[in-house]
């Protein structure tokens, strides 16, 4: 099984040592000493590909969950309202002058 650029780099982010051509990767866990754990293991990658979609799932829940709260916020409603009126009447700035009023010199 071929991994695919962006499997690839997933697999990197998990510390992973090697792939190898039967479909399973070596897993480097970072274990404590006392624990009593093998530092290594082999993981196969359809499992690898699951864990990654599930992170993929808990990230998009976490946005939707942000948006949500964030649309029951009658302060942050509030502010964007004023916000959306300030640009539509024209009340803006250039991002040259925003960045000379927030960026520390």
């Amino acid at each position: 099984m071929q991994l695919t650029k962006k499997q690839a780099e997933k697999l990197k982010k998990l510390n992973i040592v090697k792939a190898t051509r039967d479909s399973s990767v070596n897993l480097n866990l970072n274990m404590p000493k006392r624990v009593g754990m093998q530092k290594t293991i082999d993981v196969p990658i359809s499992l690898i590909g699951k864990i990654s979609k599930a992170a993929k799932a808990f990230e998009d829940l976490e946005d939707e969950m942000e948006d949500f709260l964030l649309s029951k916020d009658p302060a942050f409603l509030e502010k964007m309202q004023r916000a959306r009126k300030d640009h539509l009447s024209g009340k803006t700035r250039s991002l040259k002058n925003l960045k000379k009023e927030l960026c520390t010199r």
